[in-house]
C-alpha cells in the first residue's frame, strides 16, 4: 500500500486557499512555532490540492522572519498562516489531521503514492539530544 508525506505546513496552506483566504497565483506563508525564538517555515504557491513549495520546510530565526517573507513575496501577495506567537493581527491557526488527510488525498490520487519503505521523516531542525559519546 503505497503511502504519502504530507508537512504540517502544507496543511495549513491548503486550508488557506481552501477556505478563499488565498487564491491561485498567492503565495502562502505557513509558520508554526518552533521554541527557541524560531519558526518552522514554509512558503507555498497553487491550489488546496496541489501545492508547490517556492521555500521548503525550514527553522528559521524569528528575528529574520520578516526579511524573508518580505524577499519571498516579491510581487506576489502574501498570505501568513500558522500559530502564535506571530505578530498580533495573524489569527492563531494549527495544522489539524482533516486537512493532512485532504493534502494527502489529491496527492495519492495525482499518482504521488511512494512505497512506505523509501518514505523518510522529515526534520527540519537537528535534534538537541546527542548520543553520549562511547
Amino acid at each position: 500500500l503505497p503511502l504519502v508525506g504530507v508537512t504540517s505546513l502544507e496543511a495549513l496552506a491548503a486550508r488557506a486557499f481552501a477556505e478563499g483566504r488565498a487564491q491561485p497565483g498567492d503565495l502562502v506563508a505557513a509558520a508554526i512555532d518552533a521554541k527557541k525564538s524560531e519558526l518552522f517555515v514554509a512558503i507555498l504557491e497553487g491550489s488546496h490540492s496541489s501545492l508547490e513549495f517556492v521555500l521548503p520546510p525550514s527553522h528559521v530565526p524569528r528575528a529574520e522572519v520578516d526579511a524573508l517573507l518580505a524577499t519571498a513575496a516579491g510581487d506576489h501577495r502574501l498570505i501568513v498562516v500558522g500559530e502564535p506567537p506571530l505578530p498580533a493581527d495573524f489569527p492563531p491557526e494549527l495544522p489539524e489531521a482533516a486537512w493532512i488527510g485532504r493534502v494527502a488525498a489529491a496527492r495519492y490520487f495525482a499518482g504521488g503514492g511512494v512505497d512506505p519503505a523509501a518514505l523518510e521523516p522529515l526534520y527540519v531542525r537537528p535534534p538537541d539530544a546527542k548520543p553520549s559519546p562511547g
